[in-house]
């Protein structure tokens, strides 16, 4: 149906529709109903539509959707205006952005990088939530295609998606990244630097700046997630080397 944010087809929708199941929270409780669903041709029409949902809909304008100031502001506005019958809606939806680091996708130009930057966190954020750790991974194609990556494969194949080749792959290590680019302060560093830390001795482990004190990793313990570096762990081993392999 290519529905992707739930919107259902009320008496005002001319277009197609697909009936099914879904659960409603209803008086403290939770009941099965077989709702009607909009159809459409493709995902960019679902997310034009989603867009034209908001606007034209003037409960939420009414209850501050269309000003709010930021992601949480935002979510706690549509919940209110009656998008979701869930009550937990807003905060799971908030919970969901911080935890895979959406709202890195809403910063302005000037922090955002170049294409090639752009290209490189993108092939590696499709992993998030996706890849499990796996030490000496990424090494090979099948790997690559089955997404099986450690720290530093997958630094490797991110900037190789988009065309930059941080020498080769079957012999990366955070050892050989460590002399790619060139050396900027850590108060410096931008979107798609490499950062180290000093977790498994030296340098040992390896991610990608995203801005906003996160960063794409691919750790022991999480797989390839969204990292902060304001959190007690990460703060602790960050060493502050930080290379830059793309202006």
């Amino acid at each position: 149906a290519n529905n992707l944010f739930g919107i259902k087809a009320d008496s005002g929708w001319k277009g197609k529709v697909l009936e099914m199941p879904t659960q409603e929270h209803v008086n403290g409780g939770i009941i099965t109903i077989i709702a009607r669903w909009r159809v459409y041709e493709s995902w960019n029409e679902s997310v034009i539509d989603h867009g034209k949902f908001f606007v034209e809909n003037s409960r939420y304008k009414e209850n501050g959707v269309l000003d709010a100031k930021n992601y949480v502001e935002q979510a706690q506005c549509i919940q209110k205006a009656g998008y979701a019958t869930d009550p937990n809606y807003a905060n799971q939806l908030i919970q969901v952005i911080n935890d895979f680091g959406l709202n890195l996708y809403d910063m302005n130009g000037d922090v955002v990088g170049n294409d090639v930057i752009e290209k490189a966190i993108e092939a590696g954020m499709k992993w998030v939530g996706k890849s499990p750790y796996v030490w000496g991974g990424g090494r090979n194609q099948a790997d690559v295609d089955a997404g099986r990556f450690d720290c530093s494969s997958l630094v490797h194949y991110c900037y190789a998606s988009a065309g930059i080749q941080l020498g080769p792959r079957e012999s990366v290590t955070t050892w050989s990244l460590i002399n790619m680019g060139k050396p900027v302060p850590a108060s410096e560093m931008k979107r798609g630097d490499l950062i180290f830390f000093d977790t498994a001795g030296r340098n040992g482990h390896i991610g990608i700046y995203l801005g906003n004190g996160k960063f794409l990793n691919d750790s022991s313990t999480q797989g390839v997630s969204i990292g902060d570096l304001n959190s007690a762990y990460w703060s602790r081993y960050f060493n502050g080397n930080v290379r830059r392999v793309v202006e």
